[in-house]
């Protein structure tokens, strides 16, 4: 969902709110409502209503490891087992959610900070015999800490990044699927994929690598792989088209961004049934990501040879 939209939503409703002594988070990661799922390591923003803090303009954290408070802000990660643990912040951002024109001292004003929730997370699996673990995330306005909003350990928590989602520096309309092709543009109708062309996946949310990797820090080995990850191919809308799943030619953490995962899987060939991409058809061919835990699908739209 984009960062508008979800704004959009958010106005209708946060301006209904009573003013409060504290903050809360009035919503987070990519769509609506609360509590959240997360995954180790997954960056995801939270929508915050502030009780004293007002920022005039975003900031966006520029060491690497990231620092733990921005702005004044602060969060912290409670779970049942572990002691309270500072959670890295890559930016703030400040919003209103109602018109410039409106007086209504009901109206609020938001925050939008950008986390990565930490790997120390303890996940929760379905028919285990093991405790549940209980988590929770606290933001913290120059120490003073607002409610706590429940998470969802999950270990995976799959997220395909567009051009127009929340943890972005920088929101770029109309909303574009950030998967590129091997020369770095992005993958578009006009500018589609081709056969065996190797093809690089943007995503969120993945989990646990291979190895350890330090919270707030970039992954040291640049081939650290997401195990037992999967990709699910479909040709257009033909039900009777090859429907493999394929493993990614590479899925890893990336060494430039923190918390980006990079998944790499070869372009198909189109099967003679799949349409070409026009005005009409802005997709002819689908692609699955999962592993088990979670999945995420999009489409995309493949260049048809000329016969």
């Amino acid at each position: 969902m984009s960062l508008f939209k979800l704004l959009s939503g958010l106005a209708i409703g946060v301006c209904l709110l009573p003013a409060q002594a504290v903050n809360v988070v009035v919503n987070s990661g990519y769509r609506a409502p609360l509590p959240l799922k997360a995954a180790p390591g997954q960056v995801i923003t939270l929508f915050v209503r502030p009780f004293s803090l007002r920022l005039t303009s975003g900031i966006s954290a520029d060491t690497i490891p990231l620092p733990v408070n921005v702005g004044g802000f602060s969060a912290t990660l409670r779970q049942t087992f572990s002691s309270p643990i500072a959670v890295p912040i890559l930016s703030v951002n400040p919003f209103g959610t109602c018109p410039a024109v409106a007086t209504s001292p009901a109206c609020s004003y938001l925050v939008a900070i950008t986390v990565q929730i930490p790997f120390e997370l303890a996940t929760n699996t379905d028919r285990s015999r093991l405790p549940e673990n209980f988590a929770s995330l606290t933001v913290a306005e120059n120490g003073v800490e607002g409610d706590p909003v429940q998470i969802t350990p999950v270990s995976s928590n799959i997220h395909i990044v567009t051009s127009c989602d929340s943890t972005l520096q920088t929101i770029s309309p109309p909303c574009t699927l950030l998967v590129k092709h091997s020369d770095g543009n992005l993958v578009t109708p006009k500018n589609p994929a081709v056969q065996d062309e190797l093809l690089t996946i943007s995503a969120y949310g993945l989990g646990r690598t291979s190895t350890r990797v330090e919270t707030g820090k970039l992954p040291v080995d640049a081939s650290n792989p997401v195990p037992e990850l999967k990709i699910g191919l479909r040709m257009g809308a033909n039900p009777d088209a090859p429907d493999p799943d394929v493993d990614p030619s590479l899925a890893v953490l990336s060494t430039k961004e923190i918390g980006l995962y990079e998944i790499s899987f070869t372009a198909p060939a189109p099967d003679k049934n799949t349409p070409a991409c026009s005005e009409k058809v802005s997709s002819n061919f689908s692609v699955t990501v999962g592993n088990g835990a979670s999945s995420a699908s999009f489409s995309l739209c493949l260049r048809i040879p000329e016969l």
